[in-house]
């Protein structure tokens, strides 16, 4: 076995070893490890597992955080709608917790530090927590000023020590991207004052199951966050679940307001409905992982079925991101593909994970001999359509039902 992954035995949540594997996907590189160079990449394993005993669900393959994340490069700022999400998310849990100005709030991966400058207009004292080092850097020049570490108990004892405990954390897409979760919430005890918040937003789970998201199954995602197992672990460390929202980033998304209180307090209407809706689709139970897996299985073979008839020369892939190689790698398309484009620049100019097809610009489409375009990006198909309204071709929508226009 590599240095740079183990195979984890035990659930994240409870430490109970009975787990069960529910859905097995290809074995594949880094999901966003796109090249300027090509060199040979590893793979690495990617099931699925549900803990029998908590019912969290959890990927098995824990890839070492310093291959992922020192040399990190995406910002939020690169995402217009990431920005005017965080203004909304700032208004939201400000009015919900009757946060006032001049109290200190933290962002644990804050990134560049887009949230917390909605904060800081807000009249709130910040600090930031993020490893990768350079987008550290590009926050404190931007003034919000930011910590270049990973979370824990120490770093939390050194934050209290010089900033001093905090009125509210937030945590934005990282808490899914934890191993050692017992670790990461003692450091939240140590972090957070008596009656103080901490504001959890992660792609949902029954959302990813109902959407037939399963390109979001990657290794950056070690954990698939549902209210029940959370809300109990959660309550282990003296944490409250007080409310929840669902929200529609990342395909559906929720966001989890805990209170640090060792009061009892009943859950309110909110958490009450969305805890019955979980029931409700069974996603505690490893039958509903079966169908999933068999819809895949479906809407793979009907991918493949479309693209045979092609030659490879003829296809282009839309879209150069993270869920991308998930779903290149699973339903074999790396050699029925001859490259991708993407409106990144910064994936422009790349080669994919594993399979190196090139990144080109989207005007690459037109001066093509393309025949298809296959929408990796599908969950943004109708935006990209419109785009490549010039493009004479089918376009191929793998998911959540394949559709060619």
């Amino acid at each position: 076995m590599s240095d740079d992954y183990y195979i984890r035995t035990t659930c994240r949540l409870c430490d109970s070893d009975d787990l069960e594997l529910v859905l097995c996907l290809e074995p594949t590189p880094l999901c966003d490890a796109y090249l300027t160079e090509i060199h040979q990449q590893d793979k690495f394993p990617l099931n699925l597992l549900l803990c029998k005993d908590c019912s969290f669900v959890q990927i098995d393959c824990v890839v070492n955080s310093d291959v992922i994340y020192r040399d990190y490069t995406f910002v939020t700022t690169s995402s217009l709608p990431l920005q005017d999400h965080f203004g909304r998310y700032a208004d939201d849990v400000i009015n919900k917790l009757d946060i006032g100005p001049r109290q200190f709030a933290i962002d644990i991966g804050s990134n560049e530090g887009t949230l917390l400058q909605e904060l800081k207009d807000r009249g709130l004292r910040v600090l930031g927590i993020e490893p990768a080092t350079d987008i550290a850097k590009l926050s404190n020049k931007r003034g919000i000023e930011t910590v270049c570490d990973y979370f824990s108990p120490s770093s939390a004892e050194r934050i209290s020590v010089t900033h001093g405990q905090a009125d509210l954390v937030t945590i934005n897409n990282v808490f899914a991207n934890i191993d050692d979760l017992t670790d990461f919430v003692s450091g939240l005890v140590i972090l957070v004052k008596e009656d103080g918040y901490v504001v959890i937003e992660s792609s949902y789970l029954p959302d990813m199951l109902e959407n037939m998201i399963f390109d979001f199954i990657y290794h950056e995602h070690l954990s698939y966050l549902s209210i029940k197992p959370l809300a109990n672990f959660f309550k282990k460390f003296g944490f409250r679940l007080v409310d929840v929202d669902h929200v529609d980033t990342k395909g559906g998304s929720m966001r989890y307001y805990f209170r640090k209180t060792n009061k009892e307090s009943s859950a309110n209407n909110a958490v009450k409905k969305w805890m019955e809706y979980e029931e409700s689709k069974q996603i505690y139970e490893a039958k509903t992982y079966r169908q999933f897996e068999k819809s895949i299985a479906l809407e793979k073979t009907k991918s493949l079925t479309i693209l045979d008839s092609y030659p490879p020369e003829a296809v282009v892939g839309y879209g150069a991101s993270a869920t991308t190689t998930t779903l290149m790698y699973h339903f074999e398309l790396g050699e029925r593909i001859t490259c991708l484009v993407d409106d990144n620049p910064a994936k422009i100019g790349t080669y994919s994970p594993g399979h190196h097809l090139p990144v080109y610009d989207p005007n690459w489409i037109n001066q093509s001999c393309a025949e298809v375009v296959y929408v990796f990006a599908w969950r943004y198909a109708s935006e990209i359509i419109k785009k490549q309204s010039q493009f004479s071709g089918k376009f191929v929508i793998p998911l959540p039902r394949l559709k060619i226009i």
